[in-house]
């Protein structure tokens, strides 16, 4: 007897667990005619999968506390984020560019890249990998690329978790981090982000690499902005075969700028992760991590070291 009784207290104690992390649609404050009803369902569904195990939660996730963050936060840093990816045929340059400039990035990554046996999506998980290991930031991006400006809750929910439960097996953990494709989320679909912890993820830089084909122009509209802005989040797209040649010329085009701006004692504009645009309700900057930290010093050691090796004497 006392053993039943002990097992129904450590199954309520982990349904409790898992519900403090998935409130119930009921519990949500929005009401939205004929949302709920299977809605309640997608929730309930939400805290099984967390109770089973099959979507395990990040025990300190990146950019926590945060609801979300757009690059307008924070002067004099510059964070890019790459969307759509992974593609086995643009994905390894752009990762290239950034890793020979030593700059940290976030991917936000649509499933259906990875999602499948054939050689692509097989490649395409591969790279995920590559992207993963060398500890750029990983984010949702929906299953296939979904508006979701008129979203139900239950639409939402299979848009965000479809995703996670091919991203989780990789990175270990959810992701916690989200970005809408268009930038567009209905009420619900927003609150039901916001009650699941995720930090939405917008920006303030757009150059539209999804219209302009020249690498060259690219280059020159991502640059010009970045200076005119003092800094910001730069929204790209590591499938486009046009960023990816663009992206060594925008990242040397910064380094140029910043080591005018050194040897004029000013302060560089400096690419970061996108942690140093996280705050919290009030507005204030929330802490970083240490590992976050310390790749900015690696980054910022790194634009030193270049801005000496070509001063002229």
């Amino acid at each position: 007897m006392l053993e039943l009784a002990l097992a129904a207290t450590a199954a309520l104690a982990l349904v409790v667990t898992s519900l403090a992390w998935v409130r119930p649609a009921s519990a949500l404050p929005l009401r939205t005619p004929g949302a709920w009803s299977s809605g309640g369902a997608a929730a309930a569904q939400a805290a099984a999968a967390l109770a089973s195990g099959e979507l395990g939660q990040a025990v300190q996730p990146r950019l926590a506390g945060a609801r979300h963050l757009s690059g307008h936060e924070r002067r004099g840093y510059v964070a890019f984020t790459f969307d759509d990816g992974p593609h086995a045929g643009t994905t390894p340059r752009v990762l290239a560019a950034l890793q020979a400039h030593e700059v940290p990035a976030a991917f936000f990554v649509c499933g259906y890249q990875i999602d499948g046996v054939s050689s692509t999506k097989r490649a395409n998980a591969r790279v995920l990998d590559d992207v993963i290991a060398a500890g750029f930031l990983v984010g949702n991006h929906t299953y296939h690329h979904t508006h979701l400006g008129s979203a139900s809750l239950p639409f939402a929910w299979n848009a965000l978790v479809r995703n996670e439960r091919l991203i989780a097996p990789h990175l270990g953990r959810t992701t916690r981090v989200f970005r809408a494709p268009y930038g567009q989320l209905s009420r619900v679909a927003e609150r039901l982000l916001g009650d699941l912890g995720y930090t939405i993820v917008r920006w303030s830089i757009d150059p539209g690499d999804y219209r302009s084909h020249s690498p060259a122009e690219l280059r020159d509209r991502v640059l010009r902005d970045i200076i005119a802005a003092g800094g910001g989040v730069v929204l790209l797209h590591d499938t486009k075969p046009w960023t990816a040649k663009a992206l060594p010329m925008i990242l040397a085009g910064l380094e140029r700028e910043n080591c005018r701006r050194l040897a004029r004692g000013v302060p560089p504009i400096l690419p970061v992760s996108l942690d140093y645009f996280a705050t919290d309700g009030s507005g204030a900057p929330l802490p970083v991590g240490p590992e976050v930290e310390l790749q900015t010093e690696r980054t910022r050691a790194a634009l030193a070291r270049r801005c000496v090796a070509t001063r002229p004497d």
